[in-house]
C-alpha cells in the first residue's frame, strides 16, 4: 500500500496533539519535522537528491540546510531543535536552547517559516495549521514507505547532525506514523550509550541560580525573580507555569493537566506567601499569576527571552540558563534531601525512572572525583 503525507492527514495530526494536551512548542516540533521529512522526499523524487539521500554537489538545494527546509534556514540544528543541543536529558525535556526565541516564536520569521511550512508563513498560529498557501495547485504527494524513512535517518547522519538530534526528529515522524497506522514506515532509533556523566558547562549550580535571582530584583523584575523561584521550588516544566493561580494558592497545591496525566503539585508556603503578595501588588485576583502586560499568561518564549538577557549581568552562561534547568536543579536538590528517586519521578510527573536518572547525572568533574577516590591507582 502506498501512503502519502497531506496538508489533511496533518491537520488530524495536529488536533490528535491538542486533545492528548501536547504542549503548543512540541506540536510545532513534531509538524516541523515532519514537513521537512515531505520536502526532503519531494525533492529526492524531482532527482535533486541521490537514492542513498546525497545531496549532488553544486546544484540546486545543495547543503544540508537548503535540502532539510527548503531553503531560508541558516543553522543545521536551529532548524529542527531550535539549538546545538546534544544529550538525552535534552530530548527527554522538549526543550531547545539557542535560536528558540525566534525559531519557535514565529516572530520575523518570514524566510524560515515558509521553508519549513510550504507556505507564506510568519506566526505560531499558522505554523501550527500549515496553512497560508500561495495560490499554488497542490503538487500530489510522494510516496511514503520503510526505504523513504531509512533514507532519511541516512541523511540525517551523513548530514552531520547529533545522533540526539537525529532521534528526536525520527521521534517526530515514528509518532505521526504510528498515529496514521503505517506500522511499517516506522524507522529505528540510533543507538546512544548513556553517558556518565553531565557536561560541566550545562549544569546550572545554585550559586548561580542565586546570582540570577538577586540580578533579577536589582534590575526591578520581581515577575522574573518570582518566576524562576517559582520553576526551581517546584520543580514543573514551563509549559505548566500557567497553572500556578490565584486559586491554587488558596489550596497550597496546583493540579496540572498535561498530555493526559494528571499531577498534584504542593506549594511551599513561602512560596505561596511571596505569590500571594506580588499577585495583590499586581491586583490579579484571579487566574494566571504570571502575566504579560497585556493581562495575558507569559509565553515559554517571553520567559526564555527574559531569562537570557540576565546571564551578562548576572555572570553566568547562557548555556546553563534555560526553564528546563531549573527543573533539574530542583531534581538534583530533592533527591540529596529525600533520597528516594521513586518519590522524585512522581513530582517530576515521570512515567519512567530512567528519565529521572537522567537528571541526576553528576557531572564530568564530580565523576572524576569519585573515580580518583577509588584509589587504585598506586
Amino acid at each position: 500500500m502506498a501512503y502519502r503525507i497531506t496538508e489533511e492527514k496533518m491537520t488530524s495530526y495536529q488536533e490528535h496533539m491538542v486533545r492528548e494536551e501536547f504542549a503548543p512548542d512540541t506540536i510545532k516540533k513534531y509538524l516541523r519535522d515532519i514537513r521537512a521529512f515531505a520536502t526532503w522526499l519531494e525533492e529526492r523524487a524531482a532527482g535533486r537528491q541521490g537514492k542513498n539521500g546525497e545531496v549532488p554537489p553544486g546544484g540546486e538545494g545543495a547543503g544540508e540546510d537548503g535540502v532539510l527546509s527548503g531553503g531560508g534556514q541558516t543553522g543545521r540544528n536551529e532548524g529542527f531543535t531550535g539549538g546545538g543541543r546534544t544529550g538525552e536529558e535534552e530530548i527527554l525535556s522538549g526543550e531547545s536552547q539557542a535560536g528558540m526565541n525566534e525559531g519557535l516564536s514565529g516572530r520575523g520569521q518570514a524566510g524560515r517559516n515558509k521553508a519549513l511550512t510550504g507556505g507564506s508563513q510568519t506566526g505560531e498560529e499558522e505554523v501550527l495549521s500549515g496553512g497560508g498557501q500561495t495560490g499554488e495547485k497542490e503538487k500530489p504527494a510522494v510516496p511514503v514507505d520503510k526505504e523513504a524513512s531509512t533514507g532519511w535517518k541516512t541523511h540525517l547522519t551523513k548530514a552531520g547532525y547529533a545522533p540526539s538530534t537525529i532521534n528526536a526528529m525520527l521521534s517526530s515522524l515514528n509518532g505521526f506514523f504510528g498515529f496514521l497506522g503505517w506500522e511499517e514506515c516506522r524507522v529505528k532509533f540510533l543507538k546512544i550509550q548513556r553517558r556518565a556523566f553531565r557536561e560541566q558547562e550545562k549544569e546550572l549550580s545554585r550559586a548561580e541560580y542565586e546570582r540570577l535571582l538577586k540580578t533579577a530584583r536589582e534590575n526591578g523584575n520581581s515577575r522574573l525573580a518570582l518566576l524562576l523561584e517559582t520553576i526551581c521550588a517546584t520543580g514543573i516544566r514551563v509549559s505548566e507555569v500557567r497553572y500556578i493561580t490565584v486559586e491554587a494558592l488558596s489550596r497550597r497545591r496546583a493540579d496540572i493537566s498535561l498530555k493526559g496525566k494528571i499531577r498534584t503539585i504542593l506549594l511551599p508556603g513561602k512560596l505561596c506567601k511571596k505569590l500571594r503578595d506580588y499577585a495583590r501588588k499586581q491586583n490579579i485576583t484571579t487566574g494566571e499569576i504570571f502575566l504579560t502586560r497585556k493581562g495575558k499568561g507569559m509565553s515559554r518564549c517571553q520567559i526564555w527571552r527574559e531569562m537570557k538577557k540576565l546571564c551578562e549581568k548576572a555572570g553566568v552562561n547562557p548555556s546553563k540558563v534555560f526553564p528546563h534547568n531549573l527543573r533539574h536543579l530542583f531534581a538534583r536538590t530533592f533527591y540529596k534531601v529525600c533520597r528516594d528517586i521513586v518519590k522524585l519521578a512522581d513530582v517530576l510527573g515521570h512515567s519512567s525512572i530512567e528519565t529521572t536518572r537522567i537528571y541526576l547525572m553528576s557531572t564530568g568533574e564530580t565523576h572524576a572525583r569519585q573515580m580518583e577516590r577509588l584509589g587504585l591507582v598506586s
